[in-house]
């Protein structure tokens, strides 16, 4: 049992802090709701489906070993689409091709091959899974600048870069068939 001094020693001390306590006026919570931590949006389930279902590969990381390959829509000769943030997403089953000027590195061989998204950050090429750092080429694909014939301001030259690659299923239409992706600069 606690002594009567002990007790009173208490009651001094609640009255003490009970006087340094003050309520703020009521005007003043409307400042401390901006402190407050919101609640995050509710985010719908579709769309979080395509990056969490699919693939993602963020282009500008470590993810993809060096030399890296050109990461092209299939069928086509146009470069796949990334987003703001760096990441090229491959919807589940969805294909992408990745191209080489020289040749992928092993496990791989040939100068592209067509891969099937699994998930994540893991690709099928034929009847093999393979991670996205396993997907390389032997060297840093090659560029070449071209004369486009046509003159930009100040009459200067307009150049077409790019990279020539050469594409299997165009063998069966031409055998010396070349196709081109062209990004357009001045020079």
């Amino acid at each position: 049992m606690q002594s009567p001094a002990m007790i009173g020693l208490s009651v001094l001390l609640l009255l003490a802090a009970s006087s340094q306590a003050r309520l703020l006026p009521i005007q003043n919570e409307v400042l401390w709701s901006a402190d407050l931590i919101e609640a995050p949006l509710e985010v719908q389930q579709d769309e979080l489906a395509g990056r969490a279902a699919g693939c993602s590969i963020k282009i500008r990381s470590t993810e993809m070993k060096n030399p890296q390959p050109l990461l092209i829509k299939p069928g086509t000769s146009e470069f796949f689409p990334f987003s703001a943030t760096g990441f090229v997403d491959v919807e589940y089953d969805k294909t992408i091709e990745f191209h080489c000027t020289s040749s992928l590195d092993s496990p791989l061989s040939g100068k592209f091959v067509t891969a099937k998204c699994v998930g994540g950050t893991t690709f099928k090429v034929g009847d093999k899974q393979h991670d996205i750092s396993a997907i390389k080429c032997t060297s840093w694909p090659a560029f070449v600048a071209k004369k486009s014939g046509a003159k930009c301001n100040g009459g200067t030259t307009l150049v077409n870069v790019g990279f020539e690659r050469e594409r299997e299923r165009e063998r069966e239409r031409d055998s010396q068939s070349v196709s081109q992706l062209r990004l357009q600069i001045i020079a």
